[in-house]
């Protein structure tokens, strides 16, 4: 089984739901695919590119975080060398936890 890996402090955003949708600099697996995470299971129910900025724009709530410049700050302190460029395209993954059996 793939795994889509999250940092620890998103455990709780991912959990109850709030966090609906990781953008990626590569892509883990296809639309369907049901992917391990240190959370338990998500099943992917979209994937494609899209800019950061569109990402920021628009998808910053689904991404669990509280606004477009929460988005930002968080992507820089997680890619320190390249940091948030609005024109680079990245992979956006919107998923849904699977229930525990």
């Amino acid at each position: 089984m793939k795994r889509l890996p999250f940092r620890p402090e998103f455990e709780e955003a991912v959990r109850s739901g709030r966090k609906t949708v990781t953008s990626r600099t590569r892509r883990y697996g296809s639309v369907a695919d049901v992917l391990d995470t240190p959370f338990g299971l998500v099943r992917l129910t979209g994937l494609y590119q899209a800019r950061l900025a569109n990402v920021r724009d628009n998808f910053w709530r689904r991404e669990g975080v509280a606004s477009p410049e929460e988005f930002v700050e968080t992507w820089i302190r997680l890619h320190p060398r390249k940091g948030f460029a609005p024109d680079r395209f990245v992979w956006v993954h919107e998923f849904v936890l699977e229930p525990q059996p």
